[in-house]
């Protein structure tokens, strides 16, 4: 009941210090107990948290410190979970071959212990890293796959993905409907982190369709601006420092794109620090770049 609890905050709410403060809670007395196991498993909860707020880092210690326990108890489901964890932060940090092989695992493993939801979610996570490789078609039946689900969890982020990989391949059309009915959905459930992170996309795809290749704003679907900074805080309010940094990043370039440097330099500079923060080194270098471009625009951010 307590570990429910902690999880619909955290789909709800975002990872709030509330959620860390019971979990280091239940791992200090599992330890006063002596109870090996559970203060495993509660390492890999307290990895979870972690993965959320983009302490990816702290995610490979705590499940590599883990993992060799689980896999001698033969504890298949906990490998599978560790394993989804690492992939997650493995590619947000830019090893997307060891990130991949771990989707793989952790597929296999769901597979052949027949739960069918737990493979939608690592085909969605999946697809994403082969999407970052560039092998759109594998990508692409991953993607459509987990957005099949009737799962209202899986699906908005699977729709999310899928955008991305509609927008790196230049279809608007597909990438904003994607887009379009992730933020339905994401207002569905209820979730301030889902609807930072569909707001997002959402700009994005905006943002490459300037020029009245798609619908008009409206207030369901906002306009760029509106989309780029509505996420930021839901993402602050919700503490998911590493989707908050591919925001401001993104943000960001949209800004110097419209010749609004100062303001986008400002947004890159904290993209920056986020992503240090995070160890997301691919961003990192997406950042640098950008940050040099605005300053040859002779962006002079503000103090602070």
């Amino acid at each position: 009941s307590a570990a429910s609890d902690v999880y619909k905050r955290q789909r709800q709410e975002g990872v709030t210090d509330r959620v860390v403060e019971n979990l280091e809670r239940a791992l200090s007395i599992y330890r006063t107990l002596g109870d090996d196991y559970h203060e495993r498993l509660c390492r890999v909860s307290l990895a979870n948290v972690h993965l959320l707020r983009g302490a990816f880092d702290e995610v490979l210690r705590a499940c590599d410190a883990v993992l060799p326990f689980f896999r001698s108890t033969h504890a298949r489901y906990t490998i599978a979970e560790c394993q989804y964890l690492r992939g997650v932060a493995l590619y947000a940090v830019g090893r997307l071959t060891d990130s991949l092989a771990a989707w793989d695992e952790t597929i296999a493993i769901c597979a052949e212990l027949g739960i069918s939801a737990a493979v939608e979610v690592n085909r969605m996570y999946r697809g994403q890293v082969l999407r970052a490789l560039e092998r759109y078609d594998e990508g692409l039946r991953d993607l459509q796959a987990a957005c099949a689900t009737d799962d209202r969890l899986v699906k908005p982020r699977a729709l999310i993905a899928l955008a991305e990989l509609w927008l790196d391949r230049g279809d608007l059309d597909r990438a904003y409907r994607a887009a379009a009915e992730a933020l339905g959905l994401a207002q569905e459930v209820g979730s301030q982190p889902y609807l930072g992170v569909a707001l997002r996309l959402l700009g994005q795809v905006r943002a490459a369709g300037a020029g009245g290749r798609l619908p008009a704003p409206t207030e369901a679907l906002p306009d760029e601006d509106t989309c780029f900074k509505t996420s930021a805080e839901l993402l602050a309010a919700a503490r998911y420092e590493s989707e908050l940094a591919l925001t401001c990043a993104r943000y960001g370039a949209y800004l110097l794109d419209r010749r609004r440097a100062a303001e986008g330099a400002q947004l890159l500079l904290q993209a920056q620090a986020l992503a240090r923060r995070c160890g997301m080194a691919t961003l990192l270098q997406t950042v640098l770049a950008d940050l040099q471009r605005a300053a040859g625009q002779g962006a002079r951010p503000q103090q602070g």
